[in-house]
């Protein structure tokens, strides 16, 4: 089983792009709370109508909710040196927090099913 579920806050506005077929792709940096003295900061992918959910309501410093699963990866750099990645694939935002002057409820998007490829 791979399901991860995640609450930070945006490291840098979301990137929003799209695929040569028109699919909505966005991704990110969240920085998620160790303990009180430590985070941890973890990239993040997103498709579909999630993508461009996160993309229009999520600007940097905003605190999200995410799960989703734990992709890995690698590259080679210039060097020859193997360099490995992990990032939560998103299937599910959660707003969470809100704006100093008001307060937001919480709500969950599920986009389980837009996924382009498993």
């Amino acid at each position: 089983m791979n399901n991860v579920s995640l609450i930070g806050n945006l490291v840098v506005d979301p990137e929003l792009r799209y695929s040569q077929s028109g699919n909505a792709i966005v991704k990110g940096t969240i920085a998620v709370r160790r303990d009180n003295e430590k985070s941890d900061f973890i990239r993040y992918l997103g498709f579909g109508k999630t993508a461009e959910i996160i993309a229009e309501h999520f600007r940097k410093g905003r605190q999200i909710g995410i799960a989703g699963a734990i992709w890995t990866g690698s590259y080679e750099k210039d060097d020859g040196s193997k360099v490995y990645t992990n990032e939560v694939c998103v299937n599910r935002v959660t707003f969470v927090g809100g704006k100093k002057e008001k307060k937001e409820s919480v709500e969950q998007i599920d986009d389980s099913d837009e996924f382009p490829f498993r």
